[in-house]
C-alpha cells in the first residue's frame, strides 16, 4: 500500500510547524472548498494507533518497534494524508495524536494531553478513541476523566462558534466474543457501559450559561467497533480492519462514517491559518495547565466534604419538606430557617476544608453553595403558592363578609374592592419578602402578578353580581314607580290622561337614571359604561311603561269602555242613578253614552309618549306609527268594540225593560184600588170575623208582640224592618206581575214606552 507524505503540526515542545502555509497546500489543493475530512485518534500510549492508521489509509506514520522495548513513538502532532480518495471524491487528512500517560513525559503529561486533545477535537470531523476492552469502566485507563476536562473547554472555547456535530468513534481494542461458545463480551453490551459514563461526564462537566440544559446527544454522535488481538488473531484483525476501511471511503454503505453531518466548516485555503489559531487559543488557556499534587489532592478532599455536608443538609430539609409537600401549608419562619440551615453548613465546610488549597475550597464552596439553594428555591417555590393560596383566601373571606348582609347591592364596591385588594398585596409582599433568604435574591414577581390577576378576575365576578343586584332593585324601584300612578291615571279616563303620562313618564325616567348614577359612582365606572347603563335602563322605562300600559289595556278596554258608557247612560249628570219613565228618550241617551265610550279605543289604543303620536289613529292607513308605540292593532280594536256593542246592547234593552215595567205602574190608580175593595170584601170580613175569635190568632199575636219587644230591648228593629220590606217587595211585585197579567189577557194594559 502506498504511503503518504506526513507533516508534523505540533512538536514534542508544544510549539507549532511556522511552515504550515506553506506546507499543507502542497498536498491539500486550497481548491478544494469543503471538499475534505479531518479524522483524529486519541488513546494510550503504544496501544497501536498509529499502526491501525497506517492500515485504514494508507499513511506512513511511525509505529513502534516492540523488538527495541515499548517506548514512545509519536510525539506532539502529526498530519497525513489518505491515499486514496472517498467515493464522493473527498480527500481524508488524518491526524496521529501522541498517546496518553506516557512514562517519559512524566508529571507534565496531563496538561500536553488536554491540549493535544482538545485540538484534535475542535479540528477532526470523526475523532477515533481507541481503547482496549479490559479498561472499559475504568476512569483514567479509558482516558475519561481526559474527556471529562475537553467536552468542558470546548464548550468554553469552540462550541459556539461549530454548526455541526462531531462523531466519536470508539475502537474498542483486543475485543473478544466467541459466539458458539458464548465466551468474551459482544459488542452490544460493552457499548450502553461506554455511552452511559460518557452521559454521565456530560452531567457532571461545567457548561457555560448557554448551554445549561444540553445534553451530550446535542454535540456529539457515538459509534462503535470492535477489533480483535492483533498478535493472536491476525487474520481476523486485518479482516475487521479491512471490513472498517470501507466504511471511511464508501459513501454509499448504511454506516458510512464521514457522513455529509459531520461536515468541515473551513475551506482548504484557511485550513493552515485556522490550524494556528486554534493552537494558540489552546495554549493560551490556563486551565489546560497541570494541576499540582496539593490541588488535586484538594479536589478530591473537597469534593468529599461537601458531598457529606451536602447530604446532611439535605436531611435537615426533611421538616421542611414534610410541611410544605405532605402537610401542604406554608413554613412559618422560611427564610430564618433556610439562613440557619445554609450557615451551619457552610460553616462546616469551612472548617474542614480550611487547609486545602484556597483555590479549589473556594471553588467548592460555591458549588455547595450553589446547590443548597437550588434544593431550597424549590421548596420556596412551593412556600410562595401557599402565601399566594392563603392570600387569596382571606382576601375572598373578607370580600364576602364585606357585602351588605341584606342582600342589596353594595354601593362602596370600589372602595371595598381597593382597600381588600390592596391589603391582601401587602399582606402578601410582606410574607413572601420574609420568606426570601438573604443574599439570594429570589424573584416573587411572577407570583405577585398571578395573585393580583386571580384578585382582579374575583373582583370582575363579583361587580357582576352586584351589577345586577343593583339593577334589580332600581328596576323594582321602577315598578314602584310607575304602577299605582299608571292604574289611577288610566282608570280616570279624563281628557289630560296622556299629558299625566308624560310626565309620570319623564319623572320616572329622571328619578330612576339619577338613582342609577349615582351608585355606579361606587363601582368605579367610567363616564362611558356609565352612559351605557343609564340609557339601557331609559330602554327599561319605556319597556315597562308599555308593557304595564298595554297589560291593563288588552282584555280590558271593553270593560273601561261599558264603565265610560255607564257614566253618562246609568247616571245623570249629578251623578244619581236614572229611573227610567215613559217620557225619558232611551234611544238618544244610549247613542251619546255609547260614543263616549268608544271614544276610548282611539286614547289606549296607542302609546302617546311622543308629540307626533298625539293625534295619529291606528285605523289611519296613512299613519306611520312605531311599532313598539302600538298597544292595539286594528284587529284588536275591532274585536274590543264588539265586545263593548254586545254590553251596551244589554244594557239598552234593560232599560227598555226597566222604562215599560214603569209605565204599567203608572196604570195601578184608584181603579185597582176599588178592585181589591170590591172583589175582596167578603173575604176581608170573614178573616177579621175568623181572627177576633180564634185562639191561635191571639196567641200568635202575643208571640209578634214578645219578638217585637225583643227586637225594641235589642235594637234589632232596623233588622226587623228590613226583612218585612223586603218580602213585602217580594210580595207585592208578584202581586204586580199577578195584576199586570190579567188585565192585559182583558185589553186594558197601557200604551207602550218610546224609542226615538
Amino acid at each position: 500500500q502506498k504511503m503518504t507524505s506526513l507533516l508534523q503540526i505540533i512538536d514534542g515542545d508544544s510549539e507549532i510547524n511556522k511552515n504550515l502555509q506553506d506546507e499543507i497546500p502542497k498536498w491539500l489543493d486550497p481548491a478544494k472548498g469543503f471538499n475534505y475530512k479531518i479524522v483524529a485518534i486519541l488513546g494510550c500510549q503504544s496501544s497501536g494507533k498509529s499502526t491501525l492508521l497506517n492500515m485504514l489509509f494508507g499513511t506512513g506514520f511511525q509505529v513502534m518497534d516492540e523488538s527495541r522495548g515499548r517506548n514512545q513513538t509519536t510525539l506532539g502532532v502529526w498530519l497525513g494524508k489518505a491515499a486514496e480518495l472517498t467515493t464522493q471524491q473527498e480527500d481524508v487528512l488524518v491526524m496521529d495524536v501522541e498517546g496518553t500517560d506516557s512514562r517519559e513525559r512524566g508529571e507534565e503529561h496531563k496538561a500536553f494531553e488536554r491540549k493535544t486533545s482538545l485540538f484534535a477535537l475542535a479540528l477532526a470531523e470523526v475523532l477515533m478513541i481507541n481503547l482496549w476492552a479490559s479498561d472499559i469502566g475504568r476512569w483514567d485507563a479509558a482516558n475519561y476523566s481526559l474527556l471529562k476536562n475537553v467536552f468542558e473547554l470546548n464548550l468554553q472555547l469552540f462550541q459556539r462558534s461549530k454548526k455541526n456535530k462531531t462523531l466519536l468513534f470508539f475502537v474498542i481494542r483486543d475485543h473478544f466474543y466467541d459466539v458458539k461458545r458464548r465466551t468474551g463480551t459482544p459488542i452490544e453490551l460493552l457499548t450502553p457501559t461506554i455511552q452511559k459514563d460518557l452521559e454521565k461526564i456530560w452531567t457532571d462537566i461545567i457548561k457555560p450559561d448557554d448551554f445549561k440544559e444540553s445534553k451530550v446527544q446535542d454535540f456529539f454522535d457515538f459509534d462503535f467497533t470492535g477489533l480483535p488481538h492483533k498478535l493472536h488473531a491476525p487474520d481476523e484483525f486485518e479482516t475487521k480492519v479491512n471490513l472498517l476501511k470501507t466504511r471511511f471511503f464508501i459513501s454509499d454503505q448504511h454506516d458510512y462514517l464521514l457522513d455529509k453531518k459531520y461536515k468541515g466548516e473551513v475551506p482548504s485555503d484557511a485550513l493552515p491559518t485556522y490550524i494556528a489559531r486554534v493552537w494558540q487559543t489552546i495554549k493560551e488557556n490556563k486551565d489546560l495547565d497541570l494541576p499540582s499534587e496539593r490541588q488535586m489532592v484538594a479536589v478530591f478532599r473537597c469534593s468529599q466534604i461537601m458531598e457529606a455536608i451536602l447530604a446532611k443538609f439535605n436531611e435537615q430539609l426533611k421538616p421542611l419538606r414534610k410541611t410544605l409537600r405532605e402537610e401542604n401549608k406554608e413554613v412559618q419562619n422560611f427564610a430564618a430557617e433556610a439562613t440557619r440551615l445554609m450557615k451551619d453548613a457552610i460553616d462546616q465546610y469551612n472548617t474542614e476544608s480550611m487547609y486545602y488549597e484556597p483555590s479549589v475550597s473556594e471553588q467548592k464552596r460555591q458549588s455547595l453553595n450553589d446547590q443548597m439553594r437550588r434544593e431550597l428555591h424549590e421548596l420556596f417555590i412551593l412556600q410562595i403558592k401557599f402565601i399566594t393560596s392563603n392570600a387569596l383566601h382571606h382576601f375572598k373571606e373578607a370580600f364576602l363578609r364585606g357585602l351588605p348582609s341584606d342582600g342589596k347591592a353594595a354601593r362602596n364596591f370600589a372602595e371595598l374592592a381597593n382597600h381588600l385588594s390592596q391589603k391582601t398585596l401587602t399582606y402578601f409582599d410582606q410574607r413572601a419578602t420574609d420568606s426570601i433568604p438573604p443574599g439570594t435574591e429570589w424573584d416573587i414577581s411572577l407570583d405577585r402578578a398571578s395573585l393580583q390577576e386571580q384578585i382582579d378576575d374575583f373582583i370582575s365576578v363579583q361587580r357582576k353580581k352586584q351589577l345586577e343586584l343593583l339593577l334589580q332593585e332600581v328596576q323594582a324601584l321602577l315598578k314602584k314607580s310607575i304602577y299605582n300612578p299608571l292604574s289611577q291615571h288610566m282608570d280616570r279616563v279624563s281628557h289630560t290622561m296622556w299629558a299625566d303620562l308624560n310626565k309620570l313618564y319623564e319623572d320616572t325616567q329622571l328619578k330612576t337614571s339619577q338613582t342609577l348614577r349615582e351608585s355606579l359612582q361606587g363601582f368605579n365606572c367610567n363616564e362611558q359604561e356609565i352612559e351605557e347603563r343609564v340609557n339601557s335602563l331609559k330602554e327599561s322605562v319605556f319597556t315597562q311603561f308599555r308593557d304595564m300600559f298595554r297589560e291593563k289595556v288588552k282584555g280590558n278596554l271593553a270593560s273601561k269602555m261599558f264603565a265610560k258608557f255607564n257614566e253618562s247612560f246609568k247616571y245623570d249628570s249629578s251623578g244619581i242613578p236614572r229611573k227610567w219613565t215613559p217620557e225619558d228618550n232611551v234611544a238618544s241617551y244610549f247613542k251619546t253614552a255609547r260614543d263616549k265610550g268608544s271614544q276610548l279605543i282611539e286614547l289606549f289604543s296607542v302609546l302617546r309618549l311622543k308629540a307626533e303620536f298625539k293625534d295619529v289613529s291606528v285605523f289611519d292607513p296613512s299613519a306611520t306609527i312605531d311599532p313598539e308605540y302600538i298597544i292595539l292593532t286594528p284587529e284588536e280594536c275591532n274585536q274590543q268594540m264588539e265586545i263593548y256593542k254586545r254590553d251596551c246592547d244589554s244594557a239598552y234593552n234593560q232599560a227598555i225593560s226597566e222604562q215599560e215595567h214603569a209605565g204599567g205602574k203608572a196604570m195601578m190608580g184608584p181603579l185597582m184600588m176599588g178592585l181589591i175593595a170590591v172583589l175582596g170584601w167578603n173575604e176581608a170580613m170573614m178573616v177579621l170575623s175568623w181572627a177576633l175569635f180564634n185562639p191561635l190568632f191571639l196567641i200568635l199575636m202575643i208571640i209578634l208582640g214578645v219578638v217585637l219587644y225583643v227586637g225594641y230591648a235589642f235594637d234589632m228593629l232596623g233588622v226587623y224592618g228590613t226583612v218585612i220590606k223586603t218580602v213585602l217587595s217580594a210580595l207585592l211585585s208578584e202581586a204586580k206581575k199577578f195584576i199586570n197579567q190579567k188585565l192585559q189577557a182583558q185589553g186594558l194594559n197601557g200604551p207602550k214606552p218610546k224609542t226615538d
